[in-house]
């Protein structure tokens, strides 16, 4: 949903607050300011999944629609680009060619690789030493499995700059990162994990005229994509471009 141009996805982090939260979606929504929740589930039993999906308006509790998947896990990016594309035509948005092309591409053909790469994101955010070490080695496994998987190439670019950038390794792990990001960039040009991936190594290594760009490029290509809209907030800072980072800040603060 979040590559959909004329919808606001409000972040998962800022979403996950709400987890076990005692509030009605009507509260919750006016603290987002968001007209609309997606509320479901997904249940996995082996190879079969369960996917439920619910959109609901936050002002009347209204149920917009309502859909229910059992499949086996393989086709796991079939359902995802369903559901989106039902959504974006309960709420009347319209979906440009490329949009579409964004939603119903398959990331991977091997769900195994895929389920790597999850792991290896929910490591990544935590932003803690050991856990980007793990992120980096499940990110190596995703692409054994895939060769040509870009959002993995993108994860390990990401793990090898934050080597240098938070955890004090040598800066030569930047020139690797920019390696794993122009890798995943040229299996997928659209991949605005890989455009944050190299804009992130490059900004590391002081190239803030060069990262911009490739930021600007991401949001782009996912418009709620907060991580790099927040990241062009603190590379026009760092330039001194504070009427251009404001309008990029107002931007993160609708989403996050």
């Amino acid at each position: 949903l979040s590559k959909i141009g004329q919808l606001n996805v409000i972040s998962r982090t800022t979403m996950m607050q709400y987890k076990g939260a005692k509030k009605t979606l009507r509260e919750i929504g006016e603290e987002l300011n968001a007209g609309v929740i997606v509320e479901g589930s997904v249940r996995r039993a082996g190879n079969l999944v369960r996917i439920t999906a619910q959109l609901i308006d936050a002002n009347t509790d209204k149920h917009l629609s309502a859909e229910t998947y059992d499949k086996e896990f393989k086709h796991i990016f079939a359902i995802q680009s369903d559901v989106a594309e039902k959504i974006a035509a309960a709420l009347q948005a319209t979906l440009s060619a490329a949009e579409r092309e964004r939603i119903a591409k398959a990331p991977t053909e091997n769900t195994d690789a895929y389920t790597l790469y999850l792991k290896g994101r929910e490591n990544y955010y935590r932003y803690k030493k050991q856990e980007n070490e793990a992120a980096i080695e499940s990110f190596k496994q995703a692409i054994v499995l895939d060769p040509s998987y870009a959002q993995a190439w993108a994860g390990l670019g990401d793990g090898y700059a934050q080597r240098f950038g938070r955890f004090g390794y040598a800066i030569t792990w930047l020139d690797s990162a920019i390696g794993a990001s122009e890798r995943a960039i040229e299996l997928d040009s659209n991949s605005a994990e890989g455009h944050t991936a190299l804009g992130t190594a490059l900004a590391y290594k002081g190239f803030i005229e060069e990262a911009i760009p490739e930021f600007e490029m991401a949001t782009e290509l996912n418009p709620s994509y907060f991580l790099a809209l927040g990241t062009l907030v603190n590379l026009h800072v760092n330039r001194g471009a504070l009427d251009e980072a404001l309008l990029w800040a107002k931007k993160v603060t609708i989403l996050n």
